[in-house]
């Protein structure tokens, strides 16, 4: 009698172990014409603790006449706080035999123990009609047509990229290699005209006030320096350390006669103010100036004449020698990195249009 009893209770256990596990199907739909795709919905309800092993279809084979195309992610839903897991698959499913064919129930492994679906589904696969009476009115087969071939601007822009990035691995191969000294260009300006120097200097001149003797001395002081320089950076005369006449007779073969007349006219009232306390009137003093621009006007270089700015090579120190071969190196690498993938690329878009 116990026997018996403790029979009955490992049944019990057993039926309410395996009821934990539930499987289902279902069908998007039942007929289908030949090659038309259906969606097989297929739910799993086990404890959470449990894992779950899904079939394995041997060359994408359902059954006998019906193929697997298509296979999703299994989507996990928690139920019951977690305890209880609902997993969730769909296979779409074709054929290409007209026949009715009895699928057999899903199932799935949970730990060893295999669960099955308890509803039978079965699908009725229909060819398609083809009306035979009328058959001239079908169009017979299409002849190939050749599709002429384009190359896209994103294929020409990587080939010129590719180019420019050949020659610039040369070049900078070449100049790694040499081994030589770097050099660089720079363009010497050329100092500033002595004429344009003096001129800016006579306008501020004039634009003083003069009201006393001493800022009249002053204002003819600035006159006949500025007129020296000039002389000076125009003749190359130092005509700082000269006096009025040895500059007037050194500037005899230089200049023409009225340009020395007004020049010594400046320099004479110019010693008269300074060491004779002769007071000019400001008609002189305006004179003097206009004459002394007149004069500057009259001998300075032509556009011509003047200097131009000179172009010089010269080498770059030590450290900057070595800082532009580490970037020379460094851009060799990179541009090398760059050739690979180009080429890779070209390859590929070579082999897909030609050849795959």
């Amino acid at each position: 009698m116990n026997r018996i009893f403790a029979y009955i209770l490992l049944i019990s256990c057993n039926i309410s172990l395996y009821s934990q596990v539930v499987v289902e199907q279902e069908v998007s739909q039942v007929d289908l014409l030949i090659g038309e795709q259906v969606e097989l919905k297929t739910i799993v309800l086990v404890d959470a603790d449990k894992h779950v092993t899904y079939p394995s279809f041997t060359d994408s084979i359902y059954t006998n006449g019906v193929e697997v195309v298509y296979e999703s992610k299994i989507d996990t839903t928690l139920l019951n706080a977690g305890k209880r897991l609902q997993l969730s698959r769909t296979y779409k499913l074709t054929s290409f035999d007209s026949a009715f064919y009895a699928l057999p129930p899903f199932y799935v492994l949970v730990e060893k123990d295999t669960f099955r679906a308890t509803s039978n589904i079965g699908l009725k696969v229909t060819s398609v009609p083809v009306d035979t009476t009328n058959a001239n009115e079908f169009a017979g087969p299409y002849s190939v047509t050749s599709v002429p071939f384009q190359w896209s601007y994103e294929f020409w822009l990587n080939i010129l990229i590719f180019v420019i990035g050949i020659f610039g691995m040369i070049l900078i191969y070449k100049k790694l290699k040499d081994n030589k000294p770097i050099t660089k260009r720079i363009v010497v300006s050329p100092p500033t005209p002595a004429h344009k120097q003096a001129l800016e200097e006579f306008e501020q001149i004039k634009s003083q006030k003069l009201e006393t003797e001493e800022e009249l001395k002053l204002y003819y002081d600035q006159i006949t320096d500025t007129l020296r320089r000039y002389i000076e950076n125009r003749f190359a005369l130092n005509a700082k350390e000269l006096t009025s006449e040895e500059i007037i007779l050194k500037l005899t073969e230089m200049n023409n006669v009225e340009a020395l007349r007004e020049l010594k006219e400046i320099l004479t009232t110019a010693d008269l103010v300074k060491f004779a306390k002769y007071k000019a009137t400001v008609s002189e003093v305006n004179r003097s100036v206009v004459m002394a621009l007149d004069y500057v006007n009259t001998t300075r270089l032509s556009d011509e004449q003047l200097p131009k700015p000179e172009v010089k090579i010269v080498t770059i120190g030590a450290t900057k020698q070595r800082n532009v071969r580490i970037i020379l190196f460094i851009s060799m690498i990179i541009l090398t990195l760059l050739f690979l993938y180009l080429l890779g690329y070209i390859l590929k878009e070579i082999y897909e249009c030609f050849i795959a």
